[in-house]
């Protein structure tokens, strides 16, 4: 969620990715029971990105579960546009919200209806119901599905798919990858934290059936890809 929304407003995050924390990725939490997770992020404008000079996640200390980030920024040289070039694509984002003052009326009769009620009513319910950091997670995705479905049939947009960069999914460069694909894949890493927060077997379940889903879209993908081809020839 957090990267979908760095890729459409143009944001990046710097951890592990530039300084003393490049291609690493240190942790920046470190729990009492010994579970660790990047949790702080350093989040700055693709045009400062370049003038990033140093970045460091300093050691776990007994003040706090949080480690210290140490980071500064030096002006007084151009920017270095291959790396900004870098580090400023798009690609892994199928779609976005475009948002039209046109469809006001209709966004607010979606909003206010029985069906979107009762899915908040629902949503009000897991977070009276919520007692860690894992029931946090789940209302934020559930709250996140609420207002897709009531925003995605007027604002969603498809985005043009462009895969010259390491920071695609794995099958991107081929032609038969399609955003349903990148849909399922997202819904699949979504289980998969949710699972690495909570092993439960609930939690495992419904990571196994999202991995399950995104296999079978790709196979599928593939599948009416070369079928298209067969008939073209």
């Amino acid at each position: 969620m957090l990267l979908d929304l760095c890729k459409q407003t143009g944001l990046r995050i710097l951890n592990g990715r530039v300084g003393d924390d490049k291609g690493i990725g240190r942790y920046t939490f470190v729990g009492s029971s010994g579970s660790s997770f990047i949790v702080d992020y350093v989040i700055t404008t693709q045009n400062l990105f370049s003038f990033v000079d140093t970045f460091v996640v300093n050691e776990p200390n007994i003040l706090s579960d949080h480690c210290l980030i140490n980071f500064s920024f030096t002006f007084n040289r151009k920017s270095t546009s291959h790396i900004l070039t870098e580090n400023i694509s798009h690609n892994g984002i199928s779609y976005k919200y475009v948002w039209n003052k046109n469809k006001i009326e209709q966004y607010n009769e979606r909003l206010s209806n029985d069906v979107t009620r009762q899915k908040f009513s629902s949503f009000i319910e897991h977070v009276n119901c919520s007692t860690d950091k894992c029931d946090v997670n789940n209302c934020i995705e559930i709250f996140s599905h609420v207002l897709d479905d009531v925003v995605a049939p007027i604002f969603k947009r498809n985005v043009k798919q462009n895969c010259e960069t390491d920071d695609s999914p794995l099958h991107c460069n081929n032609d038969w990858y399609t955003p349903d694909c990148d849909d399922k894949r997202r819904m699949f890493y979504r289980a998969l934290n949710l699972y690495r927060c909570d092993r439960s077997e609930n939690s495992r379940i419904n990571m196994v059936h999202r991995r399950s889903e995104y296999k079978n879209c790709i196979r599928k993908a593939k599948f009416m890809y070369d079928h298209r081809g067969k008939d073209r020839s």
